[in-house]
């Protein structure tokens, strides 16, 4: 393990195919060479469960990270929540913009996730309870930033991902 020679303070990475703004990125030094020091196979544990209980609706990107995280063909989840292939591909083609897809068709995809990916079926009762005992529709943003918060000196192994939909944060979202 390499000890950090300085920290980023913000850096947006689109290396997950979603835009996600990371906070504490500890820059390492390897061979003489500035590198960040990301474990995106980390990351992207905890964004798709995060991703499951997200208290927004998902974005076409999301939608699509979540696909790959699972290693499902577009016919392979159309066929588990009971959709054409065709229908996934559209919600994916919305990028950064939401699906618009039924919210009952979304609680299927986050059941689905949690029991494919996440395996934690404590998860699918938090679902449950968002999309069938009364979710508010009070907030319905538009857009909603991705945040992950690292540990740069590694005391906590997992990184905190956060939903914010705070102007500030939107930024990253800009010319994605």
């Amino acid at each position: 393990m390499h000890k950090p020679i300085k920290i980023i303070d913000e850096y947006r990475a689109d290396e997950l195919g979603l835009p996600v703004l990371i906070k504490g990125v500890p820059v390492i030094e390897i061979d003489g060479h500035e590198v960040l020091d990301i474990d995106y196979a980390k990351i992207s544990e905890f964004l798709f469960a995060a991703l499951i209980i997200k208290p927004f609706p998902l974005t076409g990107a999301e939608v699509r990270f979540m696909r790959l995280f699972m290693g499902l063909t577009l016919e392979r989840l159309a066929t588990s929540l009971h959709v054409t292939h065709p229908t996934i591909l559209s919600w994916e083609k919305c990028g950064n913009e939401l699906t618009k897809m039924t919210d009952s068709t979304e609680a299927m995809l986050r059941i689905f996730a949690a029991k494919q990916g996440a395996k934690d079926y404590e998860l699918i009762g938090v679902i449950l309870n968002k999309f069938f005992d009364g979710v508010s529709k009070t907030v319905t943003p538009s857009k909603c930033a991705t945040i992950i918060e690292l540990d740069a000196f590694h005391k906590e192994e997992a990184p905190k991902v956060l939903f914010s939909i705070q102007e500030a944060d939107l930024r990253l979202l800009e010319g994605a």
